[in-house]
C-alpha cells in the first residue's frame, strides 16, 4: 500500500503535535513542582525563624519538608495521571462496545455533535458517513469530540511524578543553603532574597510557557510567596509566644 505525500505530511504534523504536547506537559510539571517547592519551603523557613528556633532546627525542618513534600507531590501526580489513563481506557472499551452493539445510536451522536458545529444537510450526512466508515476513526471522533478525551493529553505517570518530585527538591532546597554558611539573621536575609528572585523568575517562565506577559506571572508568584512567607513568620512568632 502506497503512502501519499499528503498522508505522510499529516502523520508528521500529528507526531509534531504529539511531541509538543509531551514537552509541554513535562515543562508544566517541572515549573509546578519548582514553584510549589520554593513557596512551601520559604514559608516554612520564615515560620521557623519567626518562632525563634535555631539555624539547626530551621535546616532540619526545611529539609524534612523538602523530602516529604516532594514525595507527596510525586505520588499525588502519579496517582492522578494513572487514574485519568485508566478512565480513558475504560471509556474506550465502553465506546467500542457501543459502536458494535448500537451503531445507529452512535451515528446519531456523531451527527448531533457536528450539527452543533454548524454542519447540516448533505454535507453533514457525507461527513457522518466518512467518519463512521472506519471503526478506528469513528472511535477516535467519539472519544475526542463527544467525551473530550485524547491520548496525547496524558503524560507518562512515572515521568511526570519524577519530574515534579525532582524539581520540587532541586528548587525547594535552594532557600535552605544560606543557613549552612551564615548566622541566622544573615541566612534569613540571603534566603528570602534568593527566594524572591526565584519567585519572580519562576512566575515569569510560567507566563512565557502559557503565552501571557512574562511580568504578570512573575509578580503573581512573587506576591504569593511573599504573602505566604510573611504569614508564616507571624504565625511562628505568635504560636511560639503562646507555647
Amino acid at each position: 500500500m502506497m503512502v501519499t505525500k499528503k498522508q505522510k505530511s499529516s502523520a508528521q504534523l500529528q507526531n509534531s503535535h504529539y511531541r509538543s504536547a509531551r514537552f509541554g506537559g513535562f515543562l508544566r510539571e517541572a515549573i509546578f513542582g519548582a514553584n510549589d517547592g520554593l513557596v512551601t519551603t520559604t514559608a516554612l523557613i520564615a515560620g521557623l525563624y519567626g518562632a525563634a528556633l535555631s539555624s539547626r532546627i530551621v535546616i532540619l525542618g526545611s529539609l524534612a519538608e523538602v523530602v516529604g513534600g516532594s514525595i507527596s507531590m510525586a505520588l499525588g501526580t502519579y496517582i492522578s495521571i494513572k487514574s485519568q489513563i485508566e478512565y480513558y481506557q475504560n471509556e474506550t472499551k465502553r465506546e467500542k462496545r457501543h459502536i458494535k452493539e448500537f451503531p445507529e445510536l452512535e451515528r446519531e451522536e456523531i451527527k448531533r455533535i457536528y450539527a452543533q458545529k454548524g454542519f447540516s444537510g448533505r454535507i453533514l450526512s457525507k461527513l457522518v458517513y466518512h467518519l463512521t466508515s472506519n471503526k478506528r476513526r469513528w472511535l477516535s471522533v467519539v472519544l475526542r469530540e463527544g467525551l473530550g478525551l485524547a491520548p496525547e493529553r496524558f503524560e507518562r505517570p512515572r515521568t511526570a511524578a519524577l519530574t515534579i518530585g525532582m524539581s520540587y527538591v532541586a528548587i525547594g532546597f535552594l532557600p535552605v543553603i544560606p543557613f549552612f554558611f551564615f548566622p541566622a539573621v544573615s541566612a534569613l536575609f540571603f534566603s528570602l532574597s534568593l527566594a524572591a528572585l526565584l519567585f519572580f523568575f519562576g512566575g515569569s517562565l510560567k507566563s512565557i510557557v502559557i503565552g501571557k506577559r512574562w511580568f504578570v506571572g512573575g509578580f503573581e508568584v512573587f506576591f504569593i510567596g511573599a504573602i505566604a512567607s510573611v504569614a508564616s513568620y507571624f504565625a511562628g512568632a505568635i504560636i511560639s509566644g503562646l507555647i
